[in-house]
């Protein structure tokens, strides 16, 4: 939650004037001419998720290796739905980066 809070900071302070949730209420030319406009910044902002994701994924194997002597059945849970949550959230945040910026070309 960290990162995405950091992120979510990064992305208000640079002034895009992206209002949440009103934005997702506007028709969808509006918002894609808002995202045009503010590309760099929201398409940096997702690749900083994608990689929060991966981070954790990282987070999940290294806790596992250091309670490795422990062998327990929660040390693999943890594991496991560790990699699979940082896993879902890297390719949540990735399709939205990928997809807008291939929507934005293609509508315009």
């Amino acid at each position: 939650c960290s990162a995405y809070c950091h992120c979510l900071w990064w992305f208000h302070d640079t002034g895009c004037g992206v209002q949440f949730p009103e934005v997702l209420r506007l028709p969808t030319q509006e918002r894609l001419a808002m995202f045009r406009e503010n590309q760099p910044v929201i398409v940096a902002t997702y690749w900083a998720l994608i990689m929060s994701g991966f981070t954790q994924i990282l987070a999940a194997v290294f806790l596992a290796l250091a309670l490795r002597p422990y062998r327990g059945g929660l040390v693999i849970l943890a594991l496991i739905f560790g990699t699979i949550n940082g896993l879902g959230q890297a390719i949540g945040f990735g399709r939205w980066a990928i997809f807008d910026a291939l929507s934005c070309r293609t509508d315009g």
